[in-house]
């Protein structure tokens, strides 16, 4: 029978093909790459390369059907985890064209999650180590404290299955205290996944590789990972054959027993030697890299699986080997590169470092495994073209690794040391500011005065507090200076939104709940130190909510939270507006001023782009009495954004031209004063000039304005 082998670009489905080759089964290689391995073996007769099981998958499935048709193959064996998952994906089309060389469904769910593997291990009473898990970072942390640190991050299984789908860039992280798994967590949670969190289990790396029958064994041999990559633990890169070890062995057939399964596994334990303990680490469904050592301990794992499932009769191994040694050299190279020069250390967990060998001892052992006595999973004189181009591999990769390394390392350090210039800068910036720049309120108040200023104003503020503006005060002052300046009869305004991105984004995607009294303002520390002053009332609109405080702050605020235009009629920008308001900016740039948003509903009409987005939304807000109320609103279209932007820029030089957009310099601070009236008028002009009135200008404002007119 003719068999497909998935894999061919890596050294077990090298091994995979040897295996079955040297029984005389005709093997067609199939690998993501043009040079893989397999192709180059003698045992090859048929070659194919197919699309990334990572992109396209039913690319990667129709590519497989086509092989198949080509080929006349009538088997599929993967080497390889993620071929297997995603042909598993398509069995019921598969199985149509040839028999595909795995357990069912069902059997291979509880292998690849992680967390169903553990939960059958403790039904049949096989040691694991405690494992949290739950649909949130904050469930998991909430049950932290019955862990002991370091703590293991995984994600629960393949990338690519149904049940376990993640987008981590990890296998495994390490966690030696509770602010780390915060961290971790939280990052993965932001990627869309919550891995799971186990002790740390201190011990040697044993494996048991084998052939089941329908849960009886027909072939087991463990082995010790005797060096991984990387040291603290990852794939396999140097592997030794043990004596037969009743006690694992009971283990193993337990859980292969428990699941009935067919075909061959590898099953992973860590081993306590001081106590003499097994803790189970996880099931493998599939060929690993002992598939190599497999063929040298004199049992062909690879054709008795394939004969399995050929319906062959396969008799039982027992006798193999032991004291072998197989080395991955492409990995075990990487290992010690990453070792000597790279993050292997400083990532590994507490409890493993006093372990660690020394880089000159990990150095010495490296070149004393060239020994004769050790085999190669390539390099093989039978088989010696695979080998002949590993050695090519080998060369590239080692220059990718150190290249990068250094790259990482000098990156380090010129950050390092621009941090430390910068540092250095701003100290002395900030002692020359202090010197020759600053000033007090009082001489804030005389600027703001001869801003244009005046009692009985009404101003709208939008400000920036920084060290390097000379202030020597706090933001409660500057406020206690503007409202001198403008008196008991003026009012002072100032924005307090939740969010400094789109409003789209604020109430589509994250959801806020805006608290009217106790959602902190993010427009400034002056903004927020304005919000807690005492008699400051604040609208009840999420998307713009302003804080208003004078004779007229109750009116201005008023009624926000009815308006579906946040800044249009109705709005306190309107109200603003009539009581003839000017707008002041400290230390703020002119495209701050959320009053353009006001100008943007007023000629929705003359623009040439939609103005609001088309769909209604609604945000949650409490009022100051604890209610929660539904309110709804358009928003501002994030999509036309620039382009408004570019309209609002060229405002700011026509008002400069004019000379109604007053400029002043206190210590180095810059303070811009504009007229509410003086700015509308401008922007009229503007308008009309640049965006004269066309046929479809009424249908680009989009469903927004017609809500409320």
């Amino acid at each position: 029978m003719r068999v497909l082998v998935t894999g061919a670009d890596q050294h077990q489905g090298l091994a995979v093909i040897r295996g079955l080759g040297l029984k005389g089964v005709p093997v067609v290689a199939c690998g993501s790459e043009t040079r893989s391995l397999g192709f180059y073996s003698r045992f090859t007769q048929q070659r194919y390369v197919y699309p990334s099981q990572h992109g396209d998958r039913e690319r990667f499935i129709d590519a497989i059907l086509k092989i198949l048709g080509e080929s006349g193959a009538e088997m599929i064996i993967n080497s390889l985890e993620t071929t297997l998952v995603v042909l598993d994906g398509a069995r019921s089309e598969i199985e149509r064209r040839a028999v595909l060389a795995s357990p069912d469904s069902q059997t291979l769910e509880v292998v690849i999650d992680k967390l169903r593997t553990m939960e059958l291990a403790r039904q049949v009473g096989v040691p694991v180590p405690r494992t949290l898990h739950g649909s949130t970072a904050a469930e998991v942390l909430a049950q932290s404290d019955r862990l002991r640190f370091p703590v293991i991050i995984k994600p629960r299984g393949s990338p690519l299955h149904r049940s376990t789908q993640h987008r981590l860039d990890f296998k495994v992280r390490y966690a030696n205290d509770m602010k780390r798994l915060s961290a971790l967590l939280e990052e993965a949670e932001g990627r869309g996944a919550v891995p799971l969190v186990q002790e740390y289990v201190p011990g040697v790396a044993l494996c048991v590789a084998g052939v089941y029958d329908r849960g009886r064994p027909l072939a087991r041999f463990p082995y010790m990972r005797v060096r991984e990559l990387p040291i603290t633990g990852g794939v396999s890169v140097l592997r030794r054959s043990l004596a037969p070890d009743e006690g694992l062995y009971a283990y193993v057939d337990l859980l292969l027993g428990q699941l009935k399964w067919h075909g061959v596994a590898m099953v992973e334990f860590k081993y306590d030697e001081q106590t003499g303990a097994y803790t189970l680490m996880e099931i493998n469904g599939r060929f690993q890299a002992s598939t190599a050592l497999s063929l040298d301990v004199s049992m062909n794992l690879p054709w008795m699986h394939y004969a399995l499932y050929a319906g062959e009769r396969v008799e039982p191994v027992e006798q193999y080997r032991v004291g072998v040694c197989e080395r991955y050299l492409r990995y075990d190279l990487m290992a010690l590169v990453e070792y000597l020069f790279g993050d292997t250390i400083s990532e590994a967990p507490d409890a493993a470092r006093p372990r660690l060998p020394s880089r000159t001892a990990l150095l010495g052992r490296f070149l004393w495994d060239f020994r004769p006595t050790v085999k190669y999973d390539e390099f093989k004189t039978w088989d010696w073209r695979p080998g002949v181009v590993e050695i090519g591999s080998i060369v590239r990769e080692t220059y990718q690794r150190v290249r990068s390394i250094a790259a990482r390392r000098l990156s380090r350090f010129q950050a390092t040391q621009k941090s430390f210039l910068r540092e250095q800068w701003l100290r002395a910036r900030l002692r020359v500011i202090r010197l020759f720049h600053s000033y007090d309120p009082a001489g804030l108040e005389a600027a703001l005065r001869s801003l244009g200023l005046k009692e009985g104003d009404t101003v709208l503020m939008h400000s920036s507090f920084s060290v390097f503006s000379g202030f020597r005060g706090e933001p409660r002052e500057v406020i206690d200076c503007l409202l001198r300046v403008i008196g008991p009869t003026g009012n002072l305004c100032m924005m307090s939104m939740a969010y400094t991105g789109f409003a789209y984004d604020y109430l589509k995607k994250d959801r806020g709940v805006f608290d009217v009294r106790r959602t902190v303002s993010r427009m400034g520390l002056i903004t927020e130190a304005f919000r807690r002053r005492s008699g400051v009332l604040r609208s009840l609109n999420p998307v713009h909510p302003v804080l208003a405080l004078g004779p007229e702050a109750a009116k201005l605020v008023a009624d926000h939270e009815r308006q579906l235009h946040s800044c249009g009629k109705g709005s306190p920008f309107a109200k603003l507006y009539d009581l003839k308001a000017k707008i002041l900016f400290l230390d703020a740039p002119f495209s701050t001023c959320t009053f353009l948003h006001y100008l943007e509903d007023l000629f929705q009409a003359q623009l040439p782009v939609q103005v609001y987005s088309d769909e209604l939304l609604e945000g949650t807000v409490i009022d100051a009495r604890g209610t929660e109320l539904g309110v709804k609103t358009y928003v501002f279209n994030p999509s036309t954004a620039e382009f408004r932007d570019r309209v609002w820029d060229a405002l700011e030089r026509e008002l400069s031209k004019a000379g109604v957009l007053v400029h002043r310099k206190v210590g180095n601070s810059r303070l811009l004063l504009v007229a509410m009236a003086d700015l509308v008028a401008a922007a009229r002009g503007m308008v009309e000039r640049r965006f004269p009135g066309s046929p479809d200008n009424g249908a680009r404002a989009g469903r927004g304005c017609q809500a409320t007119r």
